[in-house]
């Protein structure tokens, strides 16, 4: 419905602007899911997870300004050591960290490992495979057929008792990290000490605008952003709490909706250009009124004198 070739919006009507994975890992992670061009035009965001097919992961959502700025991040230090082993035949992947990376960061890695005598000091008795979808990875872990492919990084465990390794990140993602070998029983055991920092979206000072927080609930939420102190430069991101180790990590699915200004605003806002138009005539026409009533007087004062 238009008017006057005005375009109404209406209340409660939401687009689908993305989706975006997320994951409940072992640390907590903030998520970006995504962004609004200009705030200002939008009276409330939703977003919701599917009610079945994946797994439920809790998470709040939080609008950040600026979101490319060196203030929307924090340094958070990874310090951690993982022991990985390898005692049957037939287990040859093995989960070993998960991150989520909100910029660019290179992660040291050094392994220490048991030297296989049988092997030469450049062979790879294990790989240490990064993923970046968490459908390629669960496959990883669970042993399936193909167990080395659609991985983001691959890097060699050579045969020495220790090595260090760099490894860069270029995209902001969750990353999932295991080894694989295919010498399960000979290569037996790993020791990998994960070590540097990464950015993290700073929600230390904001107030969640609504939480996914209950799978026996309906998994969704919405709020109304505060627009008037919002940029153009706005992101919406998401808090996962850590998961519980006994359960492993989970992951799913974020769908992202805005609605429009309702139709009294959107009519006020479209029709701003055709009221200062009007406001300008009437203006123009009430000063030539006066001006023209103004000479008609003194003409007559002169006649009469």
């Amino acid at each position: 419905m238009s008017t006057f070739g005005l375009v109404l919006h209406y209340n409660n009507r939401y687009l689908l602007v993305g989706t975006t994975s997320v994951a409940q890992i072992h640390r907590q992670s903030v998520p970006l899911i995504g962004t609004l061009d200009n705030p200002s035009t939008f009276d409330s965001v939703r977003f919701s997870e599917p009610t079945n097919g994946t797994d439920f992961v809790p998470i709040s959502f939080y609008t950040l300004r600026n979101c490319s700025s060196s203030a929307a991040f924090i340094d958070v230090e990874i310090n951690e050591m993982v022991i990985v082993n390898f005692g049957s035949s037939t287990d040859k992947s093995k989960a070993v960290t998960e991150l989520y990376l909100a910029r660019n960061t290179t992660i040291i890695v050094g392994v220490i490992t048991d030297i296989i005598p049988t092997y030469a000091t450049n062979h790879c008795v294990a790989f240490l495979l990064v993923y970046d979808d968490f459908t390629n990875y669960i496959n990883f872990v669970s042993n399936s057929e193909e167990l080395e492919n659609n991985f983001y990084h691959k890097e060699c465990i050579v045969n020495e008792d220790s090595q260090t390794m760099n490894i860069s990140f270029n995209t902001p993602s969750y990353y999932y990290i295991g080894v694989y070998t295919d010498i399960p029983t000979e290569a037996n055991t790993f020791s990998l000490h994960f070590l540097g920092t990464f950015f993290q979206y700073n929600i230390s000072n904001r107030n969640a605008g609504c939480s996914i927080d209950s799978i026996v609930a309906f998994l969704s939420c919405e709020f109304s952003p505060n627009t008037n102190s919002m940029s153009k430069e706005t992101c919406i991101v998401g808090s996962v709490p850590p998961s519980i180790t006994s359960l492993g990590i989970k992951g799913s699915n974020v769908n992202f909706y805005t609605a429009v200004v309702s139709a009294t605003k959107s009519v006020i806002y479209s029709s701003l250009p055709i009221i200062i138009v009007v406001c300008i005539i009437c203006i123009v026409s009430s000063t030539y009124c006066c001006c023209w009533c103004y000479q008609t007087k003194t003409k007559d004062r002169y006649f009469l004198h």
